[in-house]
């Protein structure tokens, strides 16, 4: 399955990235910065539009300072504190300043540039970086009020009332965008969890026997299919020859409980790291990994002298199949061979195990 959080919302991933690991992080900085970068070298280049500008130590200043934001973005700033990321736009809005007064005062059209570090603060720093940004641009505006010629007083009261809220409106609306874009990115990444938590307890309940907890033939076929390879292997089939007797004299839970013992006296009889399955009502299958036939028969004689000993109340006999396979034989074939062994097992009185290529091995007596 797709992620949905993947399709569609690389900007605000990299929003949301940009909030949480500050405003330089970098995935996604040449994306995030490149519009502002292409903004502040036109504003630039255009002080070398004729006229010409005013003050050609102004227009300098300027440009340092614009390289100087471009490198320390380049900064480790994850070792830095948190508190001087401020510092990038606050130059950016300086060197603005310088190209205005380069460029013969607030006459000249490049001013409106200075909204563009308010943008990036707005987008990708905090609150209160913004607030410093917003009190830099009025005090810009205050000052190239005077600069050349002092404006009329009512003049410069409405530039700097309208720039502060202006950049105040922008700040706290991007803001408040953020909050509820990254709520909705937090949200939808819930989601996606939860789903695939879901989908991970369909499969493994779709492959798990909800009785025993055991592996069911779904998932043993699973395990079969991709089993380590260039390894011997046993596998083993066993039948519960008394499970339909005890489900008709004492009830389908007394069967049921019946199940559950056996699948524990087996398993605990078994080898660690094999595989134990129920494949369905009463015949379970055992896979037993890097072994031989004196292994299979070891572990059959274990889980049938377990199942016998007089301390177990289980009153069931139970057949058990053994077929070994060599490293490149077929799981699914050996299985057959098992389950074949099995039930002559079965037809000989049961409580015992046969293997695949030798005889009735010898019969164990059940617990009266």
């Amino acid at each position: 399955m797709a992620d949905p959080i993947s399709v569609g919302d690389g900007h605000q991933a990299a929003g949301a990235e940009a909030l949480l690991h500050g405003p330089f992080q970098r995935q996604g900085l040449v994306r995030r910065a490149l519009p502002f970068a292409v903004v502040f070298v036109l504003a630039a280049a255009s002080l070398g539009l004729p006229p010409g500008p005013k003050s050609a130590v102004d227009a300098l200043v300027a440009v340092a300072l614009l390289a100087a934001a471009s490198a320390a973005v380049l900064l480790p700033w994850s070792r830095l504190p948190a508190g001087l990321t401020v510092l990038v736009p606050l130059t950016c809005t300086l060197s603005v300043f310088m190209m205005i007064m380069s460029a013969r005062g607030a006459t000249s059209g490049v001013g409106t540039v200075i909204l563009a570090p308010l943008i990036w603060t707005a987008l990708y720093h905090r609150r209160w970086e913004s607030a410093a940004v917003v009190a830099a641009i009025v005090a810009v505006q205050v000052i190239t009020s005077m600069t050349p010629v002092a404006e009329p007083a009512a003049t410069t009261v409405r530039r700097v009332v309208f720039w502060a809220l202006l950049g105040a409106l922008l700040s706290v609306a991007t803001h408040d965008l953020r909050g509820r874009l990254q709520r909705l990115v937090a949200a939808r990444e819930e989601l996606v969890r939860q789903t695939v938590a879901l989908e991970a307890a369909a499969r493994e309940q779709a492959l798990t026997d909800p009785l025993t907890n055991l592996p069911n033939r779904r998932g043993f076929e699973a395990f079969i299919a991709n089993r380590p390879r260039r390894r011997p292997f046993v596998i083993l089939v066993l039948d519960v020859d008394g499970l339909k007797r005890v489900n008709d004299t004492e009830g389908h839970a007394a069967g049921d409980l019946l199940l559950v013992k056996v699948a524990e006296v087996v398993r605990q009889a078994m080898r660690r790291g094999d595989v134990l399955a129920r494949l369905g009502g009463d015949e379970f299958a055992a896979y037993l990994i890097d072994a031989g036939q004196g292994d299979g028969c070891r572990v059959a004689e274990r889980m049938l002298d377990a199942l016998a000993a007089p301390d177990r109340a289980l009153t069931a006999r139970v057949s058990i199949g053994v077929a070994v396979g060599a490293a490149n034989d077929e799981a699914d074939e050996v299985y057959a061979a098992a389950d074949a062994a099995m039930y002559r097992a079965k037809r000989a009185g049961g409580m015992r195990y046969e293997t695949a290529l030798c005889g009735l091995a010898p019969v164990l007596p059940l617990r009266s």
